[in-house]
């Protein structure tokens, strides 16, 4: 079996880090495998390009022409897919024997090539874009008037069903409701981590070489995305961090907030109660889990989102885990045991949770152990290769039966 992922990219976002993790997950436990993507941002030699830089271009001029037409509500969360590269040459051109689509928007796979692939395929969902029209999220009933043109598309080429991997239980949920993919079968599978670069480390020892201060309590939040993407709550963060004060009551607290993935806080950033750090923008692995390390809690204030690898790389590095009770959380943070889900945009209640934690070592540590448990049972690369080679082997039986009739 010779396995081709497809992405479009290695890295940088949180899609692309799980295809090119999925590829060192596969390595690991001896699956040919290569990953072909439009933006390289890793030297991995198993990365090969999707196609060439100037049809790069022309399928992303392309789809930013699609958007004006259509003019979306939100362009950062649309993807009209009417170009893309994935033509039966790349199969030819890798050898592959099954195919494992992941994020493929910014023209890397159009809906009528993704209808065209003739060799078994896996469609991994990051997000929400192949349940509906054209937003990649979206509440239900809720989306916009741009989708109905890209779900039409897919009604007429989306024919045969594939088998589809979804990272959480939340957004299996979610395609159960789908006009187009209601009835195809799928597959629960995390996306992996690797462990021995996401483990615990010396926190003090890590706060210090950050410049944080080693004895005071810290907690994180990451974000690569801008501050003020709505979906990632950086806003309700903040409002549970102006409320610690009060929730702490009468005791005096002593706390930092770290905060990674910028280098300075925007013009319209709030002033908290606390002395911030600015760890600044990476995707070294090592320097990030580095980050992690110097945490005592980390919060992942989303207000909806599928598998997001801050959450289970910080409980890979033994962190306890505060967000709210939304999307795919509940699949990484096991409440009250590995950290502490709050009610849905409840910023009291989130306030709560990081107060609860961090007002006890012993639970801190304890909670810290059991994030690191969880992650070793399920986000192994052993454990979540295995799990693809069987889906990949049913979607080879799956289009062999299809060939046959």
């Amino acid at each position: 079996m010779k396995v081709l992922l497809v992405s479009h990219s290695d890295g940088g976002g949180g899609a692309g880090r799980a295809a090119h993790r999925l590829l060192q997950a596969f390595r690991s436990t001896n699956v040919n495998a290569t990953l072909a993507a439009d933006v390289r941002s890793t030297h991995d030699p198993q990365v090969v390009p999707l196609g060439s830089a100037a049809t790069q271009r022309i399928r992303l001029g392309m789809e930013q022409l699609a958007d004006k037409v259509v003019r979306p509500r939100d362009p950062h969360n649309y993807s009209a897919a009417i170009a893309g590269a994935l033509t039966s040459g790349l199969t030819d051109r890798t050898g592959a024997t099954v195919m494992n689509l992941h994020w493929t928007a910014y023209g890397a796979a159009s809906i009528a090539q993704m209808g065209r692939i003739a060799a078994p395929s896996v469609w991994t969902l990051h997000d929400m874009w192949v349940l509906g029209g054209g937003e990649h999220y979206y509440s239900s009933g809720m989306e916009s008037r741009n989708g109905s043109w890209v779900l039409r598309r897919k009604h007429k080429h989306w024919v045969a069903p594939r088998i589809l991997v979804s990272p959480s239980r939340w957004l299996k949920d979610q395609a159960s409701a789908s006009p187009i993919v209601h009835d195809w079968p799928i597959r629960v599978i995390p996306n992996p981590i690797d462990l021995d670069v996401f483990r615990p480390h010396d926190t003090a020892l890590a706060k210090s070489q950050l410049g944080m201060d080693p004895a005071t309590p810290s907690i994180l939040f990451a974000l690569t995305n801008d501050l003020s993407d709505r979906r990632k709550g950086a806003d309700l963060l903040t409002n549970a961090l102006r409320r610690l004060p009060q929730a702490w009551g009468e005791e005096s607290v002593d706390l930092q907030i770290a905060i990674l993935g910028h280098t300075q806080a925007p013009d319209d950033w709030p002033t908290l109660p606390f002395q911030t750090h600015w760890l600044g923008r990476t995707f070294d692995d090592a320097k990030v889990a580095m980050a992690y390390a110097a945490a005592d809690v980390v919060a992942v204030p989303s207000r909806m989102d599928n598998l997001p690898q801050v959450a289970t790389e910080a409980a890979a590095c033994g962190k306890p885990v505060v967000a709210f009770d939304i999307g795919g959380l509940p699949d990484i943070v096991e409440h009250r045991l590995s950290g502490y889900l709050a009610r849905p945009e409840d910023v009291d209640d989130m306030a709560y949770g990081l107060k609860w934690i961090l007002s006890n070592q012993d639970l801190t540590i304890r909670m810290g152990l059991e994030a690191r448990r969880r992650a070793e049972q399920a986000w192994s690369f052993s454990s979540v290769s295995a799990q693809y080679q069987e889906v990949f082997r049913e979607a080879i039986t799956q289009q062999a039966r299809r060939n046959s009739k």
